[in-house]
């Protein structure tokens, strides 16, 4: 990776960890999908496709907390009472995570 690269990736990253508790927060407490918060985490991994487009491989640690943000949302979806707006959320974050990571 060079040092443009990477200097991308980490601002990326940074966008990512601000905005996960702002997403997770919602669902975790009140069960619902922060629509703001959702519109942000996709324009950070549509970013990050564009990124990684031509890489061969993503950080672990990232590829682990980008993975956790999709299964955390679906195990919230199993406690909510009504589930589709968080089940919707997290398969639209699952599409754009199997954008990133493949098969290219």
């Amino acid at each position: 990776m060079g040092t443009v690269m990477t200097d991308r990736l980490t601002e990326i990253r940074e966008r990512f960890d601000r905005v996960v508790l702002d997403l997770l927060g919602p669902i975790r407490m009140q069960k619902r999908v922060d629509s703001d918060a959702l519109a942000t985490m996709l324009g950070i991994l549509s970013d990050l496709a564009e990124v990684m487009q031509d890489e061969d491989q993503v950080p672990r640690k990232l590829v682990g907390d980008l993975w956790y943000v999709f299964t955390a949302m679906l195990a919230e979806a199993d406690h909510a009472k009504d589930p589709p707006q968080i089940l919707a959320a997290a398969w639209e974050i699952q599409e754009q995570l199997q954008q990133i990571f493949g098969p290219k």
